[in-house]
């Protein structure tokens, strides 16, 4: 069974121009890039879906803005991070 589903590549500079230029916070716009890339590669189509990964990368978002927003500050981890 082939598992690779393929590759995202990230220029973190146009992702940072992206989001001065939306008025976006840097990580919630990288969030969103690696978000809409991988559900690309999961099948995803937003040009013929009817809203559907839009709504997904959403949902996704939340999700991951939780997760972020549970985990220690660095320096404060158990593990000194």
């Amino acid at each position: 069974m082939e598992s690779d589903l393929g590759e995202i590549a990230v220029c973190p500079s146009v992702v940072s121009r992206y989001a001065v230029e939306e008025g976006a916070d840097p990580r919630r716009q990288m969030g969103w890039t690696l978000i809409h890339g991988l559900l690309h590669l999961a099948g995803y189509d937003h040009e013929t879906d009817d809203g559907e990964m839009r709504r997904r990368e959403q949902e996704l978002l939340v999700a991951l803005k939780t997760l972020i927003d549970a985990l220690p500050a660095p320096g404060e981890g158990s593990d000194g991070w």
